[in-house]
């Protein structure tokens, strides 16, 4: 569990899934015709991890209530996308999709997986 707790991770997955949003959601980001159609929550989460990673690597007491916000923030969006994700199983995929839903939320479990490792990770490190 100590690894999932280490700051630098943190910044690292919060960087991370902020590219990785920014990717996936690049033509809603250029044609967004409000603020809404931004994955804003997504940023923010992403933004808290990477604050708190640093916060938390500079000063692990006065960061780690700041980190283990972070990571329950993400792991709450990860846990809501793999289950609005987990219907599209069902459903023959798309011929224009590049990402085989199979695969798709696989790698969604793996980075909710990894965001509850995060999270219990700092909760037990004192």
């Amino acid at each position: 569990m100590r690894f999932f707790s280490r700051p630098a991770l943190a910044v690292v997955f919060g960087a991370f899934i902020a590219c990785a949003e920014t990717c996936l959601h690049f033509g809603d980001i250029i044609g967004a015709s409000s603020w809404a159609d931004l994955p804003i929550h997504d940023w923010l989460a992403a933004g808290l991890l990477v604050w708190s990673g640093s916060l938390s690597s500079r000063n692990w007491q006065d960061g780690r209530p700041y980190l283990i916000a972070g990571w329950a923030f993400m792991s709450s969006l990860l846990i809501g996308a793999f289950l609005a994700h987990w219907e599209e199983l069902s459903v023959p995929a798309a011929p224009d999709e590049w990402i085989p839903p199979g695969v798709f939320v696989a790698i969604i479990g793996g980075l909710m997986t990894f965001a509850i490792g995060g999270l219990a990770g700092s909760i037990a490190r004192r």
